[in-house]
């Protein structure tokens, strides 16, 4: 009697018959099974691409419009608003990222932020919209809101800044009606 050599080939596709166990699935079997499921795969994969090429269809794409403004400084006061707290401020007030009472319909403002470098006090916002000029239009309304508001904190600073002026102006010259009589 014969004995059969380890690496004799067997009628299992030339597989020897240590390679395959019955726990293991065979690629040509796996081959096998998607040979006899083509049709339906391939009108899986065309129903995907149907359904991606409707929805693309049929969604209105949304512009997104960016301005960068930068915080100015008033001289020996400081800024009229650190910008950090006006992205914060900024994010609350247009609920940015905000999904909790569901999704923001457009126009909306999209991001606030400083970039990586903006020590020197710049923001940038950004807003979205069905149509480019409405995306513009809604910033320009958010930045005139802004300057509006900067604007006044502006003149009551200059307002204090006048009044100390003033005062001080008023000490100076008594000083020099002062030194006046003495002299």
């Amino acid at each position: 009697m014969e004995q059969k050599k380890p690496f004799e080939l067997t009628p299992h596709f030339g597989v020897p018959p240590y390679y395959y166990r019955d726990d293991e699935v065979s690629l040509i079997d796996l081959w096998l099974i998607l040979a006899r499921r083509r049709w339906l795969i391939l009108l899986i994969f065309t129903a995907c691409i149907a359904a991606g090429a409707a929805f693309t269809a049929l969604t209105k794409p949304l512009y997104e419009s960016r301005a960068v403004i930068n915080v100015g400084q008033i001289n020996g006061v400081g800024q009229v608003e650190p910008p950090k707290d006006l992205v914060e401020r900024l994010r609350e007030q247009y609920r940015v990222g905000d999904k909790s009472e569901g999704p923001i319909k457009p126009p909306y403002v999209s991001d606030v932020s400083m970039p990586k470098n903006g020590s020197d006090g710049t923001v940038v916002i950004q807003a979205r919209a069905r149509s480019p000029e409405e995306a513009r239009g809604y910033l320009e309304g958010v930045l005139a809101k802004v300057i509006k508001g900067h604007a006044q904190r502006y003149q009551a600073i200059h307002q204090q800044l006048s009044a100390r002026l003033d005062g001080l102006q008023q000490q100076r010259n008594a000083i020099v009606t002062q030194t006046a009589d003495i002299d």
